[in-house]
């Protein structure tokens, strides 16, 4: 073996030796990028949570100051609703807007005699005007009451005028232009007569 036989192993030692740490550095460089890139994408993908969260945060803070809003101007609002019923036909009931101002979201509820609760619905009703609610249990007691008004009595038999008293419980619910609730449950009570009290249409 000549001397160049020693120094080539050796060179060849140091060679692969070198090689072999080019390979570590490079492994331990991939195992840096990807921690590098999955620190990198958790980052992102917590920007962008925080993104969403302030998003939310400000609907939920604009919100809030709608709502403070509305809240002063219903404590302040000046609302004119004021409501009359009567019945325009027999059996049927109109309770009537006489206020100044617009009833929105509008529910009545109307119960003759302890029967069953009848309701009407409107999206809104301006001044002077009205909703109906169709009463049959009305219709039939008027007729009824005509019937026996109209029976003749026996021969000297004097009978004054027949007194008769129903009891009418209506409840109308509504709200205003600036979504405040209102309600009046005084519109009924007792009524001494069913018979319509203006003409249909007037």
């Amino acid at each position: 073996m000549t001397a160049d036989g020693p120094v080539a192993l050796v060179i060849a030692i140091i060679a692969a030796a070198a090689a072999l740490g080019g390979l570590v550095v490079g492994i331990i460089g991939l195992v840096q990028a990807s921690r590098a890139h999955a620190v990198a994408k958790a980052a992102s993908e917590a920007a962008d949570g925080a993104n969403e969260l302030s998003a939310e945060a400000n609907g939920i803070a604009r919100e809030a100051n709608q709502i403070s809003k509305s809240s002063a101007e219903q404590a302040h609002e000046r609302h004119d609703v004021r409501w009359d019923a009567d019945f325009v036909d027999d059996g049927v009931l109109a309770v009537r807007n006489i206020g100044r101002d617009t009833a929105y979201d509008v529910l009545i509820r109307v119960t003759f005699e302890q029967g069953p609760v009848l309701e009407e619905e409107s999206a809104l009703i301006v001044r002077h005007h009205e909703i109906r609610v169709e009463m049959p249990a009305v219709k039939t007691q008027l007729h009824q009451d005509r019937r026996e008004d109209a029976t003749p009595l026996p021969p000297g038999i004097l009978i004054g005028p027949t007194m008769r008293m129903y009891r009418l419980d209506i409840e109308a619910s509504w709200v205003s232009g600036s979504g405040r609730a209102y309600s009046d449950a005084d519109l009924g009570g007792s009524w001494s007569s069913l018979e319509p009290s203006r003409a249909e249409g007037s």
